[in-house]
């Protein structure tokens, strides 16, 4: 299944020539494992407003989900030909209005984890996680998020970071030290662990884990992961692949 979708976001960038494949490969083993072993969202239960959530706050990367989505009959896969083209369903940066499963609208960076903190505290009872990029937190609104979060622990709150050292234009630990993320937040009172963000073991203990404190977790990360010529390239946050390019990718996510 996981091997097919990351096939799935491949076509569908070749497709619309799209940007940020590079960032979906990044996420969407974080997303796999969210939405089939941790959250109890289905086909039965996607209408409905209590029930757990997800936000993907780094909305570029929607391609990712999308694809988890579709793999798990949550939305028409059909509708993945619909991806970031005039007249289409499915929208470049994330519109929840746009397809059922859209917990949060997304691509102005910092604003889900402020958005989940909400979701979180109006349904004690469910589980909200929040996904954002490691240059993310660079945004002010995250930081005052955190600061809240010292002061009221959300036990049924999950911040994941997906941290693949790659942002807008550059190196993201050329810009702050995020090798000291992770005791930054514990010292702002989250309960913090580091993984590695493509292990599928890692992700579903780390995020299964039984602590009072809000969630937080580090997932090391490689952009563009699967795909020899995408890994860790700062050009394929912006670049779709070519016919030759497409068939290379197939073949490597296909091994």
């Amino acid at each position: 299944m996981l091997r097919e979708i990351k096939k799935d976001i491949v076509r569908m960038a070749h497709y619309s020539h799209a940007s940020h494949i590079g960032s979906a490969l990044s996420v969407v083993d974080l997303l796999y494992v969210i939405y089939t072993r941790v959250v109890n969202i289905s086909k039965n239960n996607v209408d409905e407003i209590d029930r757990d959530k997800v936000i993907l706050s780094k909305g570029h990367a929607s391609i990712a989900l999308y694809a988890v989505l579709a793999e798990l009959g949550l939305i028409d896969k059909n509708k993945l030909n619909h991806y970031y083209i005039d007249g289409g369903d499915l929208p470049g940066h994330l519109d929840k209005d746009s397809v059922i499963g859209i917990d949060c609208s997304a691509g102005s960076l910092g604003h889900g984890l402020p958005i989940g903190i909400g979701m979180a505290l109006s349904n004690p009872g469910k589980k909200v996680i929040v996904l954002m990029g490691d240059g993310e937190t660079e945004e002010g609104s995250v930081w005052e998020s955190i600061i809240f979060l010292g002061k009221h622990p959300l036990p049924n709150l999950t911040v994941i970071v997906d941290s693949n050292n790659l942002q807008g234009f550059d190196v993201v630990d050329k810009v702050a030290e995020y090798s000291k993320l992770c005791n930054t937040l514990d010292n702002f009172g989250l309960d913090c662990v580091e993984i590695d963000g493509h292990n599928l073991g890692q992700i579903e203990q780390a995020l299964k884990r039984n602590i009072s404190k809000t969630n937080a977790i580090i997932a090391r990360t490689i952009k563009g992961k699967g795909v020899s010529y995408m890994e860790n390239k700062l050009e394929w946050h912006y670049k779709s692949p070519n016919d030759e390019e497409l068939k290379v990718a197939l073949n490597e996510l296909d091994r």
